[in-house]
């Protein structure tokens, strides 16, 4: 009987602790039903890896299109896609989106080429993608992440070259 009553206490303490990270009303932990329950910003629908997806979050007074990812029936992880095309202003408007708000969330970005123990300004981020985007193939990502990057959870924007000559810009909250 001790050892159920420990296994409870434990239980209950869990969602305080790592599980309660995440995104808005998406903590780390919710199973697929649990993310279903959040009314905004539906309707759901099922990825073909048999994720969950919507295209009407509410990302800085802008629909996005939104993935949830799951391991073992539990969210992971949580990509806005921000921007998807090949105009060059919207995908550096869609990065300083992104910069903003882990900027917002967590008071700094980091870059590879910033030291350790500094924030990359904005303008930094902006001149660093510039630099990074011819080089970039097929598949390849240029990211900008947290600074200093929380213990509960990892923040990070990427822009990735898709097929075709087209970016993606995504903001991705995931577990540690």
């Amino acid at each position: 009987m001790r050892v159920l009553q420990i296994l409870l206490a434990a239980l209950l303490i869990m969602p305080l602790s790592a599980k309660s990270a995440g995104y808005e009303g998406w903590r780390f932990g919710m199973t697929p039903q649990q993310v279903q329950l959040q009314e905004i910003p539906g309707p759901y629908y099922a990825l073909s890896n048999g994720d969950l997806g919507t295209k009407s979050f509410p990302f800085r007074g802008q629909p996005a299109l939104t993935s949830f990812y799951f391991q073992d029936s539990r969210l992971a992880r949580v990509m806005i896609i921000i921007y998807s095309g090949q105009d060059v202003d919207s995908i550096k408007n869609a990065l300083e989106e992104a910069a903003a708000q882990i900027t917002a969330d967590t008071g700094g970005l980091e870059l590879p080429e910033t030291p350790d123990d500094q924030s990359a300004s904005l303008e930094q981020v902006a001149t660093a993608w510039a630099a990074h985007q011819a080089s970039l193939s097929e598949g390849q990502r240029f990211q900008v992440g947290a600074f200093p990057m929380p213990a509960d959870r990892k923040i990070w924007a990427s822009i990735t070259l898709l097929s075709g000559g087209a970016y993606m810009v995504s903001l991705n909250y995931a577990e540690p």
